[in-house]
């Protein structure tokens, strides 16, 4: 099973593979401050890819070495009156399909402060740990041996959140893997 960090860094700092920036629909101009430096890419992204950050809606960006991370997902979240965790987990296991199409070992999701006045850490660290393990899970036994092989997994989830909310992350974290992973093994 994959490794899952809850950690308080700058979000342009994570080495990764992929990296995930989940927006609010009709919010993508608001483009956090800690992507400054790839904000003009992101922007142009949005623009000509006619991202609105509706649920469902994600933008594969190369960094080309702007940020530490190899790509960035922007992910629609929706509208955020209508944002649920449900929605949250849907968001997560589509994060999961992309990560499984990239081939990514290495992968990090960034929590919107807006997310902290919906729901508490707890439910957000649970809702988005279930996401990505159940949308990963692949049910391989009558699999052919070549397409075992072939089959690469995600290795580490890192959460990116502010320090003070890590706590309730981890907390929720714990949750969603025992649940999760209880799932996958029924």
């Amino acid at each position: 099973m994959m490794n899952i960090r809850v950690i308080s860094t700058n979000p342009a700092k994570l080495e990764c593979d992929v990296l995930f920036l989940p927006l609010f629909e009709d919010n993508t101009s608001q483009i956090p401050l800690e992507f400054s430096s790839i904000s003009s890419d992101i922007s142009g992204s949005i623009a000509k890819e006619k991202f609105k950050g509706k649920s469902g809606q994600s933008v594969v960006l190369y960094t080309q070495g702007k940020i530490s991370a190899y790509k960035l997902v922007l992910m629609g979240a929706g509208k955020k009156d209508e944002f649920s965790l449900y929605q949250m987990r849907v968001m997560a296991a589509g994060a999961s399909k992309i990560v499984y199409s990239i081939k990514a070992k290495k992968c990090g999701i960034y929590i919107n402060s807006d997310w902290f006045k919906l729901f508490e850490p707890k439910q957000i660290g649970q809702g988005i740990v279930e996401g990505m393990i159940l949308g990963s899970y692949r049910f391989m036994k009558y699999k052919s041996d070549e397409d075992k092989q072939n089959h690469i997994e995600l290795e580490e989830l890192v959460i990116l959140s502010s320090a003070m909310r890590l706590a309730g992350l981890e907390e929720g974290v714990t949750l969603g893997k025992i649940f999760s992973e209880a799932t996958v093994f029924a």
